[in-house]
């Protein structure tokens, strides 16, 4: 992997972690429901809005990187993106993580070190 792909790496899996804390963060504040009053009241919240530009970089870079990588190898290294979206939760939100998470996480990262 050369540097610009790595770059694309670490970028793609901030823009990740950005994306859906925001809107775990937007979906803590409001009780998600499925009514139009509430996906109106979504569609303009400023926090939602980043989220899904976040979300949209996201792929853009995703698709950039087959450029430098195969299809396979693309999907693999973008894998990091969970383990940063798992440490996020843990610090930001609170959430437990489990030894089988942990593990996984491991294991990911491990496997992307192999690509």
């Amino acid at each position: 992997m050369n540097a610009q792909t790595a770059c694309l790496v670490i970028l793609f899996s901030l823009l990740s972690v950005v994306s859906v804390a925001l809107m775990r963060y937007v979906f803590n504040i409001y009780n998600f429901e499925f009514n139009i009053p509430f996906i109106v009241k979504l569609v303009f919240n400023p926090l939602m809005i980043t989220a899904l530009i976040s979300a949209l970089g996201c792929r853009l870079i995703f698709y950039s990187m087959f450029k430098n990588l195969s299809m396979s190898e693309t999907f693999l290294v973008t894998q990091v993106s969970a383990v940063f979206i798992l440490i996020a939760g843990y610090f930001l939100f609170h959430d437990t993580l489990t030894k089988k998470q942990i593990i996984g996480a491991i294991l990911i990262l491990i496997g992307v070190g192999l690509v």
